[in-house]
């Protein structure tokens, strides 16, 4: 026993002039496209404010350094010990290295950062602090677990601007800034 399909009925989604044949619509994919790739403000900045450290900030943290790895070894703690060694040597490293310059764009489908595209489906609301010169950030906050906010510098950017356009996308919330900012501003880092 065989059975015949009915082929009359079953659309080739593969075909896009029968597509618009059954919606009625005429082929305006590049409209959609250009629709979602539409920038509504760009602006670059660097990855993070670099404070020139003299050899007294680096003495100083020497000095903490040291005294954290002696603290953990009389305490028998040395794996805290060690954890402390390597911690020490990374804010040493980052504390060298240049910021780079980083592209962001808010779009119609999110915000690109660099070529990282962070979809507003992902993201909850966004807040901006601006207390000029020291404070000029965009905060985005997530919906995903590993990433509960995003902190942007504006640099020279009209916030204002900025503001507008995440409008369109995303309500405003007031978020403060997070304490490993605040610290790392205080200390110049």
């Amino acid at each position: 026993m065989t059975f015949k399909i009915p082929t009359k009925n079953i659309l080739d989604l593969r075909d896009k002039e029968e597509e618009n044949k059954i919606s009625g619509s005429p082929d305006n994919s590049d409209n959609k496209e250009k629709e979602i790739a539409k920038v509504f403000v760009s602006w670059q900045a660097r990855e993070f404010t670099k404070y020139e450290k003299d050899k007294n900030w680096f003495a100083i943290w020497l000095i903490i350094s040291i005294t954290i790895v002696t603290i953990a070894i009389i305490f028998k703690n040395f794996l805290f010990a060690i954890f402390a060694i390597f911690a020490a040597l990374a804010v040493f490293i980052q504390a060298l290295q240049e910021p780079r310059i980083i592209t962001f764009k808010i779009t119609a489908r999110g915000l690109l950062i660099d070529r990282k595209l962070y979809n507003f489906l992902d993201l909850e609301s966004f807040w901006i602090i601006y207390e000029p010169p020291e404070v000029k950030e965009l905060y985005i906050k997530s919906k995903k677990l590993f990433i509960p906010q995003i902190s942007i510098s504006i640099n020279k950017e009209n916030p204002v601007k900025i503001r507008q356009a995440l409008l369109n996308f995303l309500p405003e919330k007031e978020q403060r800034q997070s304490l490993v900012d605040i610290i790392a501003r205080l200390l110049r880092f």
